[in-house]
């Protein structure tokens, strides 16, 4: 059985928090796949790695604190 799964991010891509004022980038270096949903794990500069979904997470730096 072949699953295909889409993601909104690729490994590698950066992205920002649209939770956050500050125009922090990360880069995206894994995700998972469960019954939730697609999850990212982001780095931040600071060595920190967290995760999010993808509506947490934009392309471009446009703070939106209403998702």
């Amino acid at each position: 059985m072949k699953i295909t799964v889409e993601v909104a991010f690729e490994i590698g891509d950066v992205v920002f928090l649209r939770m956050r004022e500050e125009r922090i980038g990360g880069l995206v270096t894994r995700f998972a796949v469960g019954a939730g949903g697609v999850t990212y794990a982001v780095a931040w500069g600071t060595g920190q790695e967290t995760w999010h979904y993808a509506l947490e997470l934009s392309v471009e730096h446009i703070p939106n604190y209403v998702t």
